[in-house]
């Protein structure tokens, strides 16, 4: 599990924790404040109309092909040299429902971010980039947020 995560053709790598801030953020609605996890990506000009997404997993999970083992998810387009959503709950099938996830206080989690250029969340492995390093751990202490600069992020690899 240390490397590329297949799930139905798509490859997922992993993400970092970098200081930058962006300032609007689509929350979409969801719930009141306290346990959400947002995903902050700054510094991308050289990436818009390409794609940020993120998936959340129990820490350590290991049946990341399995999509009752993911938590959370979201994506969104990237405009203006940034992007940033809060996790939703997923659906069961790899789809982000209008429901923001909230984790459990003290519980670490495992959250997977990338880009990709048309949006079918399928990286292009050399073309498309990951965090690193892979993967990151949030633990929820209130909300958080997982601020990635895109100056950071890696090659997606093959």
């Amino acid at each position: 599990m240390k490397g590329i995560i297949k799930r139905m053709g798509l490859a997922i790598l992993v993400i970092g924790m970098v200081g930058l801030a962006v300032t609007a953020c689509n929350t979409g609605g969801g719930t009141a404040a306290g346990s959400k996890v947002t995903v902050s990506l700054s510094n991308a000009a050289a990436v818009n109309d390409h794609y940020l997404y993120a998936y959340l997993y129990a820490e350590n999970e290991t049946d990341v092909n399995n999509p009752a083992a993911l938590l959370a998810t979201n994506s969104a387009q990237i405009a203006g040299g940034s992007a940033c959503f809060v996790l939703k709950a997923d659906d069961g099938s790899w789809m982000p429902t209008a429901t923001d996830w909230t984790g459990t206080e003290g519980l670490k989690y495992d959250v997977y971010i990338f880009t990709d250029s048309n949006g079918d969340a399928d990286p292009v492995p050399g073309s498309d980039k990951a965090t690193d390093p892979y993967p990151q751990t949030v633990t929820i202490n209130g909300d958080q947020t997982i601020e990635v600069d895109y100056t950071t992020m890696v090659d997606y690899p093959l």
